[in-house]
């Protein structure tokens, strides 16, 4: 996965994050357990409107959109 490969470089990461049961297709490495990472802000959010697919209805749903910074990102080389 290119997320993974690129991590170490990156000095932020916009983490959007899904309170919910269903399976995600893809995820990245928790940066809460990473201690190379610092949360930044972190603004938690509801919506009533979020479609459910293995309920193929409308539910609420909890998500938060948290902001991390690198500690120590390693720098590109032109080598």
């Amino acid at each position: 996965m290119v997320y993974r490969q690129l991590l170490p470089y990156c000095q932020y990461a916009y983490v959007t994050k899904i309170d919910a049961e269903d399976l995600a297709d893809s995820a990245i490495t928790n940066l809460d357990c990473d201690s190379g990472w610092q949360l930044v802000s972190c603004e938690q959010h509801h919506t009533d409107q979020a479609w459910s697919e293995s309920a193929q209805e409308p539910v609420s749903l909890n998500f938060s959109f948290c902001l991390y910074r690198q500690i120590a990102p390693k720098v590109f080389s032109d080598d």
